[in-house]
């Protein structure tokens, strides 16, 4: 009896510590899984060194990345390089007493550093070292942008003849024929094309630079004087996306380098501009500048610019966006006083909402319901009377951003909403309602359980 009364109270204790064991493992994965909730919610960490530092332009140099620091007064700035694909920086430029740093460009194994008064700087050896590129006789020439294109360099100037090409990697200089854009601000190169975004609109050259002729330009947003300013330019296939500045802050799409453009379905407030577009397979990216803050941050958009979403989950309050960069899966953010921040690019989905903006009050997304669902839900929205007669967009998708279902596309008048969503072969798993408009969206997730 003993003995039976002994083994039991054995086995109890047996029991026991496995037990605890097991809701100690329970409890670890609990929190693990917490731990990736909390990263996956934060899409966006800072990298190290450059806290509190305005960056206007990052650049891949093989296995080294570099990045142009300015004061906010432009008169002084520096170079950070990093050796950790981006994770932290150090500065390079010590004691050389740059000016601010606008632009920078990767060619043969050399970098160059556009400056705001002390010209064009080279380095050979990764920043060890820095020599002056003579462009137009005049060692504290602004350059303000710069591109390649095949072998050569294209750098607009705030003084001289403002437009220069070279072949020879600054050994000498050529004045540009043909460009007469004005303030330029951004250069893209895409092999048989090099197009430039100026005040002026779009110009297109097709010997890298050496000469350039105006787009017709038909369809961009003009100022009192007849300009057209164009900001940031990027493209996808025979898609050329452009963004513009006074008096429409948008975005416009070209199918014919520049000749004829629609405007996209994201519009911002009259203080806030994009000052960078870049892209990534099935994506689009546009990092927004912004006083006010009201549409700040990084948007990004899975439909050719059709709509867009805010992707600011870990940005702090009122981050403006000056540049962006694409490496691989990682997106590269440049700020004003908040250094670089990067996120990869899978994290960066629609699921956080609208971003950093409020909601028009009244503008509304119910829950379906019900929800979890197989196969079909009801999802409710309510258009209130200010925002009557804009073009409304309901739609589905998975957590890549790939369409489901569009259930409302058109105008609508104020009311309340009902519409079923009904799927078929489609799997299991979580998906993202969307309703939108050209200035704001509002997210849902959801449940398909089968």
């Amino acid at each position: 009896m003993l003995l039976s009364i002994f083994v039991l109270m054995k086995t109890i204790n047996v029991m026991r510590r496995n037990l605890y064991t097991t809701l100690k493992k329970l409890v670890t994965m609990l929190a693990f899984l917490a731990l990736l909730a909390v990263n996956a919610n934060a899409q966006w960490t800072q990298t190290g060194g450059l806290s509190g530092k305005t960056v206007f332009s990052i650049v891949k140099a093989g296995s080294l990345m570099f990045a142009g620091v300015s004061a906010p007064v432009l008169t002084s700035g520096d170079v950070y390089v990093s050796s950790d694909g981006g994770n932290s920086w150090s500065i390079v430029t010590q004691g050389l007493n740059f000016s601010g740093i606008f632009s920078l460009i990767f060619k043969d194994n050399m970098v160059y550093a556009g400056t705001y008064e002390d010209g064009l700087q080279r380095t050979t050896d990764n920043g060890a070292s820095w020599v002056n590129i003579n462009i137009n006789n005049n060692p504290h020439t602004g350059v303000f942008e710069l591109c390649k294109s095949g072998q050569n360099i294209f750098a607009y100037t705030n003084t001289g003849l403002a437009y220069y090409v070279t072949s020879n990697n600054g050994s000498n200089w050529s004045v540009a024929a043909g460009y007469t854009g004005g303030v330029t601000n951004d250069l893209l190169d895409n092999s048989s094309s090099f197009y430039a975004a100026t005040y002026k609109g779009l110009y297109l050259s097709t010997n890298n630079g050496f000469n350039w002729s105006t787009r017709q330009n038909n369809g961009l947003p003009a100022n009192p004087d007849g300009s057209k300013r164009l900001i940031a330019l990027v493209n996808e296939g025979s898609n050329l996306f452009g963004s513009t500045n006074n008096p429409v802050n948008s975005i416009y799409r070209s199918t014919d380098e520049g000749n004829n453009w629609v405007q996209l379905g994201l519009t911002l407030s009259q203080n806030a501009y994009i000052k960078s577009l870049e892209k990534s397979p099935g994506r689009l990216y546009a990092g927004v500048s912004n006083v006010n803050a009201v549409h700040s941050g990084v948007w990004a958009s899975s439909d050719l610019g059709a709509t867009w979403f805010a992707v600011n989950a870990g940005f702090p309050a009122l981050l403006n966006v000056n540049a962006l960069l694409r490496v691989d899966n990682l997106l590269f953010a440049c700020t004003s006083q908040n250094g670089v921040w990067k996120a990869d690019i899978n994290t960066l989905t629609s699921v956080e909402g609208p971003g950093s903006y409020t909601v028009p009050a009244g503008f509304s997304l119910e829950q379906n319901y019900p929800n979890p669902f197989n196969p079909s839900t009801t999802i409710k929205f309510t258009v209130p009377s200010y925002m009557a007669g804009r073009n409304f967009l309901l739609k589905v998708s998975d957590l890549t951003g790939k369409v489901i279902s569009v259930l409302v596309n058109e105008k609508l008048g104020v009311g309340t909403y009902e519409t079923k969503l009904y799927v078929e072969d489609v799997a299991s798993g979580v998906y993202v309602v969307q309703l939108s408009t050209v200035e704001y969206s509002i997210n849902q997730r959801i449940v398909l359980l089968k």
